[in-house]
This record gives C-alpha cells, sequence and structure tokens, in this order.
C-alpha cells in the first residue's frame, strides 16, 4: 500500500484537473479507487455517463451497517488568467496549499483517504464496517450523488455520514436546501421604433421579478440553526439588438431552503404570482439537511474533534449545500455531520489555498473518529 502523505494526496488530486469542462472526473476516481483497493477495500467505480464517474469503497461485513465517509471529486472551473498562480500545480506557499480544490475539497477527500487507509491497515478491536461515497458533479447540483441514489445497488447500509467540506475542521449538523427555477416570459418582436406594435419580454420578465423579489422578501421562513430562506437572481438574458422588441428574456433564479415544505410550496407559489408574464421551470430541487445537536453521533463527532479545534459554542450550519442532500434520504435518513479542512471562504475563488496544518487535523479528527465510533457502537 502507499505511503503518500495526507498533503501529498491532495496534491495529486489538484493535479488532475476535474473542473466541468475538463473531463478529468475519471481520472480522479481511478486514481483512488486504486488506491483504496490496494488498502483492502472491495471497490466500485459507476461510470455513469461517459464523462463522470463515482467511487463507492466498503471494507468489512456488506450485510452490516457502515460508518459512511463522503466527498466529491469534481471542481468548479477556472479562469486561469486570472490566477497568479498555476491552478493546477498544486504548490506550497509558506503555510498554505494552492489549487483549485484546495479547499473545494481535494484536501478534505485526501484526508478521509488516508484515515481511511489506516483504519482499515490497523483496524481497532471491534471495527465496524466503513465506506467511502466518493462522488462526481456535485458542483452542478449532486448529480453523480443523485446517480447513486436512483441506482440504490452501490449504496452503503450505514449508521452515520461525514461529509467532509469545508468547515475549517468545525462540525457542522446541516444547511438549507437549494430550489433552482427559470422565468421565461415571451413577447412578440417588431421594430423598436414603434414598440406598441410588439410586445416586450424583458418589461414582462422585469415585472415577474419584482414580482418575485418582493413576495419573497415578505415570506420567508427561518429555521432556528440554518437560517433564512434567501432569494439570488444569479442571471438574466434576452432580446437580440437594441432597435428590436425582444420576443423572448429568461432569468435564472437561486432560492436557498430551510424547510422541506419549501420544494413543493415555492414552485406553486411562483406560479401564481408570474401567471401573466412568465413560466416557471423547476430545474433543480434538492432538501435542506440537519441534524439535532443532542443525537449521539454529533456529541461524538464534537467529542472527538474537541482536542483538535477549538469548537464553537452553538450548533453551526453551512452556507452551501453538500451531496448530503442527497445521500442521507438514500442512506435511510442516517444522522450527518459536515466536517472538513479549510475555510469556507476560500471555495471558488481565485488563488484558493487552504492551511497544511488543517488537513492534518481532518486525518486526524477522521482517524480518531473512525476509532471512537467503533468502541462506541461495541459498547
Amino acid at each position: 500500500m502507499t505511503t503518500t502523505s495526507d498533503m501529498e494526496l491532495a496534491q495529486q488530486l489538484i493535479r488532475l484537473p476535474s473542473t466541468p469542462e475538463s473531463g478529468g472526473e475519471p481520472r480522479v476516481a481511478e486514481l483512488l479507487a486504486k488506491r483504496l483497493d490496494q488498502a483492502g477495500f472491495t471497490v466500485e467505480v459507476d461510470h455513469y455517463d461517459a464523462a463522470h464517474a463515482n467511487v463507492v469503497a466498503r471494507w468489512g461485513d456488506p450485510d452490516s451497517p457502515a460508518l459512511c465517509l463522503s466527498g466529491h471529486l469534481d471542481t468548479v472551473t477556472v479562469v486561469e488568467d486570472e490566477w497568479s498562480i498555476d491552478p493546477h500545480a498544486g504548490a506550497v506557499v509558506g503555510q498554505r496549499l494552492y489549487g483549485r480544490g484546495a479547499v473545494d475539497m481535494k484536501t478534505g477527500v485526501a484526508a478521509m483517504v488516508r484515515a481511511a487507509e489506516e483504519y482499515v491497515v490497523s483496524p481497532p478491536p471491534g471495527a465496524v464496517p466503513l465506506a467511502l461515497v466518493l462522488t462526481a458533479q456535485e458542483e452542478v447540483g449532486s448529480l453523480g450523488a443523485t446517480a447513486l441514489a436512483r441506482d440504490g445497488g452501490l449504496l452503503p447500509k450505514s449508521r452515520f455520514l461525514l461529509i467532509a467540506e469545508p468547515t475549517s475542521n468545525q462540525p457542522v449538523l446541516g444547511h438549507r436546501g437549494a430550489l433552482w427555477v427559470d422565468l421565461e416570459s415571451h413577447g412578440r418582436s417588431c421594430h423598436g421604433s414603434t414598440p406598441q406594435l410588439g410586445e416586450n419580454a424583458i418589461e414582462k420578465l422585469v415585472e415577474a421579478l419584482t414580482r418575485v423579489r418582493t413576495w419573497a422578501e415578505g415570506t420567508a421562513a427561518t429555521h432556528e440553526v440554518l437560517g433564512r430562506r434567501t432569494l439570488n437572481i444569479g442571471r438574466v438574458g434576452g432580446g437580440t439588438l437594441r432597435n428590436i422588441v425582444p420576443d423572448l428574456a429568461a432569468a435564472e433564479l437561486d432560492f436557498r431552503t430551510p424547510l422541506e415544505a419549501d420544494a413543493e410550496l415555492l414552485p406553486v407559489a411562483l406560479d401564481e404570482l408570474v401567471e401573466d408574464l412568465a413560466t416557471v421551470q423547476r430545474v433543480l430541487s434538492l432538501p435542506p439537511v440537519y441534524t439535532p445537536p443532542d443525537n449521539p453521533w454529533v456529541q461524538l463527532v464534537r467529542r472527538v474533534a474537541g482536542p483538535h479545534v477549538d469548537l464553537s459554542n452553538g450548533p453551526l450550519a453551512a452556507r452551501f449545500f453538500t451531496d448530503a442532500s442527497v445521500l442521507t434520504r438514500a442512506l435511510g435518513g442516517v444522522p450527518t455531520v459536515i466536517c472538513g479542512p479549510g475555510s469556507p471562504d476560500q471555495a471558488h475563488v481565485v488563488d484558493e489555498w487552504c492551511e497544511i496544518d488543517q488537513i492534518g487535523v481532518a486525518t486526524a479528527i477522521y482517524t480518531d473518529l473512525l476509532r471512537a465510533a467503533s468502541q462506541a457502537v461495541t459498547d
């Protein structure tokens, strides 16, 4: 078995670009699949389409519920001209590791893989089964996790799920869901000098967006930990030339939803709001995830993480969504915690970096957690 350190493995992963346009996810999947196979895992590589692959690795009795660790293999895109450092070099400058995925989330994947390897090579007495679920296309809506959930056969029986997204190694208890919808307004073209003869789709869309914004601000629900429902109007387009009345305009909306009911209620409310101005199309719907702080698994993670990091006083929620939106349900509603190296403020940014020390801390937390969990299950 390889003895590559967590930091060296993170560098290897960064040096394999896996942005949406790179087609590189299968290379990352194959590298990790080979390592985990050498460590003693039973490994399945799920090529659910030609350009993308998930990895599911299991160790121990397949009929007994496993501890499940999960991370994603893809990253967001890179505009290399904006970077002051090669985004795919895995360069170390001072005490920082730089590169696309240095935070989101190749360092977290490296830390969990190293902890898993150590667990399997030297299992504790009464070691419980372990599974790693490594997914593709998380950044574009958890498509890899959705493919696994849809198939069903590859996912392990599980008793607990840990997602290694960046949280500065603080245990985080969940996050809001995501509802992405498109609005599309249709009009009638004519010459820009006689707008009264046409129907301006952009003007209809602007009115629709105004209604949606006003309604959203006045009705946003709140969860005591996950926070308030939010709306971002992320993209707007329409028209062809300034002297042509536009016959088509569209907008892309991103709601972050703390309540499960929003997934069904919001599209219905939007249809009623804009029915005379635009059509509403649901693009993505991911539920929120939350495990209460008094859950025994949450308490175990906090107890294990305590010696390694200054814990927050109260329960924390992530700002972003994760594959837990899909996997938590697919695994039977298991307790879920998000905990990984790097500041979430560094996710998706130019010159992304992670403190090297945080990678080692994450590996130590995962290593201690696997052993403590085995002890807890045995007891």
